[in-house]
């Protein structure tokens, strides 16, 4: 089973992965969490991502962490692991749909996600969807930050709105991410359980 929690940085993503993994644990379940950009790749790429000033350098980096968490997910999955990733390819289509090179090269947006995401799908996802303005305020909190979490409001709007719409056309859940963490977990455990 795939499951992916995916919102905007500051959404409270990463809380619900590690409470979901905990609590898939208490239910017998052997999970594997998978994020493209965890904090060892942060480390590693930080001087990089911060340096290099050209769009494609950046795009093929992280098409790169994109494929390799595909891989480690596939593998697990045939393994007969359930995995939980911390997003998956939500992050991809709304921000290249919407920023970067490839929301100027439509063409070659398609034939990349392909290559990625070879048509791996969740088997359920959740978006964390959270005023902006609250997502700000914990990304503000946080010790560590780098150009990715800093944008803009209007820009994670963006990102939000384009999260919201894929996940109604793939049927995955839109949750209340001010609702206190506790809440939100039950919610996706009871959802998880089902399957």
């Amino acid at each position: 089973m795939l499951i992916t929690i995916g919102g905007i940085d500051g959404s409270g993503k990463t809380t619900q992965v590690k409470m979901l993994e905990s609590g898939l644990q208490e239910h017998g379940f052997d999970p594997l969490t998978v994020k493209a950009f965890d904090d060892a790749t942060k480390r590693a790429c930080r001087p990089f991502v911060e340096s290099w000033e050209d769009d494609a350098a950046i795009l093929f980096l992280f098409h790169a962490l994109y494929a390799q968490q595909r891989a480690t997910t596939t593998k697990a999955l045939a393994d007969g692991r359930t995995v939980i990733t911390d997003r998956w390819d939500e992050t991809y289509l709304a921000h290249y749909e919407n920023f970067g090179v490839l929301s100027r090269r439509p063409d070659l947006r398609l034939p990349l996600f392909s290559l990625v995401f070879e048509g791996v799908l969740p088997d359920i996802g959740f978006i964390l969807k959270i005023p902006v303005e609250v997502a700000r305020q914990r990304r503000e909190l946080r010790e560590e930050k780098s150009r990715f979490g800093e944008g803009a409001d209007d820009h994670y709007e963006i990102l939000q709105r384009s999260y919201c719409t894929l996940a109604n056309t793939r049927k995955w859940h839109i949750l209340d991410g001010t609702q206190d963490a506790g809440a939100i977990h039950r919610q996706i455990m009871s959802l998880v359980l089902k399957l």
